[in-house]
C-alpha cells in the first residue's frame, strides 16, 4: 500500500513537470508567432512608406530575384484566379524538374502547371527544324563568338505507334512527318523520332534544333534533312565541325550520298564531306559506343573470326569463363555474367558490351589458359588479342577525362606519335579479320562489317586531323 502511494506521487510529479514544460513551449511559440507577425507588419509598412528600402531591394536583388519577391508580395493576398505572374522563373523551374516545381509551388504562389503548358504551346514545336532554336543560337553567337563552334548529333529514338487528337489544329497526329518535305506514305504511323542536336565544341551548351517523325526513312530524304540542318546552322552564324550518328544502314547510305566513302582498305576511307554552302569540310563520326555494341553483336552472332596471323577469336571462351565463375561463385577480377552473354534483351546497354570485350576478361581468359592450363581455354590467344584491341581502341576514341591515364588520356599533340601508330595498327588489325568459314571472307565485306568500317573511319579521322 505504501509503495502504491509513493508510485502515485512520483507519477503525479512527473506529469506536472511535463505539463509545465509543454506550457512553457506553448508560451514561447505564441510569443515567437507574435514577434514574426509584428516583424512582417513592420516590413510591410516600410516597403509601402520608405523609398530607400525599395532602392536597397533593387540594389540587392537581380531581375529574377526581384520579380519573385514582387510576385509573392502581389499574389499572396489574391485569389488564384486573380493572380498575375512573370513566366521566366516558373518556366525555367518547371522544365528543369516538375517535382521541384510542385515543392516550390507549395511555398510560393506560382502558376498551375496547366498554365505553363499553355504558355509553352505558343512556341511552334511542329515536326521540322525549330526556327526559334536557331534564332536563340544566333543571338548567343552574337554575344559570345566562342559558341559558334559546334558539332551536330543525329539520332533516332523509338516512340509508341499511336494517333493523338490535336485540339488546337483540329487533326490527328502521330503519322510520318518530315516537316517541309513530303513523306512517301503520309498515312503510316511513325515509330521513331529523328532528332537533330547541336553541341558546343569550345563551350558547354547543347540545343535540339529539330525533330522528324519517321517509320522507315530513305537515305535520300535523310540526306536532304542533314543538308538543311547544316545550311540553317550556317545562316545562324554557327560552324559545324562534325556529324555524329549511329552506324545504321540508313545512316551509312546517307553519308555515302553526301560524299563520304566507307572502303575496305585504310586508304579508301574518306571521313569528311563538303559543307553545302560554306567553304570547309564537315567530318563524319560513327559513335564509338555503337561500334562497340556492334563488335560484341558480331562476335556473339558469328561465334568466331580469324585474325591476320590465323589465330581464332571465339565466343565460346566467354561462355566457358562465365560458367567457371558461376560454378565457383567468384569473379576473376571482371564483371562477366550470364546477362553479358545473353545480350539480346540488353543490346542498347553500352556498359555490358564494354565489360564483355574488356581487358579484365582478356586477363582472366589468358590466366586460365597459360597458368591454370585448362583444356577448355586452349588456343585462346586470338580472343585475348581481340578483346584488348577493342578495349584499347574504345578507350582512346571515347576519352573524355583530361586527367585520364593510359589509353583513357586525351589525344594530345605531345603524344601524337604514340596514339597515331596505335590507331593505325589497330585499323590494320580490324581490316584483316576474316570469317571462320570454308571460303574465308573479309569481315569488312560481310554484312556484319559496320563495326569495322566505323572504328577504322573514326581512327583515320583522329589520325588525319
Amino acid at each position: 500500500m505504501i509503495i502504491h502511494v509513493k508510485m502515485k506521487k512520483f507519477l503525479k510529479k512527473q506529469l506536472k513537470h511535463k505539463l509545465k514544460n509543454l506550457q512553457q513551449q506553448l508560451r514561447r511559440c505564441k510569443k515567437r508567432i507574435g514577434n514574426m507577425a509584428e516583424l512582417i507588419d513592420k516590413l510591410q509598412e516600410e516597403l509601402i512608406i520608405k523609398s530607400d528600402v525599395a532602392d536597397k531591394l533593387h540594389a540587392s536583388f537581380d531581375k529574377i530575384q526581384l520579380s519573385i519577391f514582387q510576385n509573392v508580395q502581389k499574389n499572396s493576398q489574391s485569389l488564384p484566379c486573380g493572380r498575375r505572374y512573370t513566366d521566366e522563373f516558373a518556366l525555367t523551374l518547371y522544365f528543369y524538374s516538375p517535382k521541384a516545381y510542385q515543392y516550390v509551388r507549395s511555398i510560393l504562389p506560382l502558376p498551375n502547371p496547366s498554365l505553363i503548358r499553355k504558355w509553352a504551346s505558343s512556341v511552334d514545336c511542329e515536326p521540322g527544324f525549330l526556327k526559334e532554336a536557331f534564332k536563340a543560337l544566333s543571338d548567343e553567337v552574337t554575344q559570345c563568338p566562342d559558341k559558334k563552334d559546334c558539332c551536330l548529333i543525329m539520332d533516332a529514338m523509338s516512340i509508341r505507334k499511336q494517333t493523338v487528337w490535336d485540339k488546337k489544329n483540329d487533326r490527328y497526329d502521330g503519322f510520318i512527318n518530315y516537316g517541309t518535305l513530303n513523306p512517301e506514305d503520309p498515312e503510316t504511323l511513325a515509330s521513331e523520332a529523328l532528332v537533330f542536336l547541336l553541341v558546343g565544341a569550345r563551350t558547354h551548351w547543347n540545343c535540339p534544333i529539330g525533330y522528324f517523325l519517321r517509320n522507315k526513312i530513305s537515305a535520300r530524304i535523310q540526306a536532304q534533312l542533314l543538308i538543311t540542318a547544316l545550311e540553317m546552322a550556317a545562316e545562324s552564324g554557327l560552324r559545324v565541325w562534325s556529324i555524329t550518328a549511329d552506324g545504321t544502314s540508313v545512316n551509312i547510305s546517307t553519308f555515302s550520298l553526301l560524299g563520304r566513302k566507307f572502303g575496305t582498305t585504310y586508304k579508301d576511307v574518306v571521313t569528311k564531306l563538303k559543307h553545302p554552302t560554306e567553304d570547309y569540310h564537315v567530318y563524319v563520326i560513327l559513335g564509338p559506343c555503337h561500334m562497340l555494341k556492334l563488335a560484341r553483336n558480331a562476335l556473339g552472332t558469328l561465334h568466331s573470326f580469324t585474325d591476320n596471323v590465323g589465330m581464332m577469336v571465339r565466343w565460346r571462351f566467354f561462355k566457358k569463363l562465365c560458367l567457371i565463375q558461376e560454378e565457383h561463385g567468384l569473379k576473376m577480377a571482371n564483371k562477366l555474367s550470364p546477362k553479358h552473354l545473353h545480350f539480346e534483351k540488353h543490346k542498347m546497354k553500352v556498359n555490358l558490351a564494354a565489360q564483355t570485350l574488356s581487358s579484365s576478361v582478356a586477363d582472366a581468359i589468358e590466366f586460365l589458359d597459360n597458368v591454370m592450363e585448362l583444356p577448355d581455354f586452349k588456343d585462346s590467344q586470338g580472343t585475348v588479342v581481340f578483346c584488348r584491341t577493342i578495349d584499347r581502341l574504345f578507350d582512346m576514341l571515347n576519352s573524355r577525362n583530361p586527367l585520364g591515364k593510359g589509353y583513357k588520356q586525351p589525344l594530345r599533340l605531345n603524344t601524337q606519335d604514340i596514339w597515331e601508330s596505335t590507331l593505325r595498327s589497330t585499323a590494320d588489325y580490324l581490316l584483316s579479320l576474316k570469317t571462320d568459314t570454308v571460303l574465308a571472307q573479309l569481315l569488312s565485306t560481310h554484312p556484319r562489317k559496320t563495326f569495322i568500317i566505323g572504328f577504322v573511319a573514326d581512327s583515320q579521322h583522329k589520325v588525319n586531323n
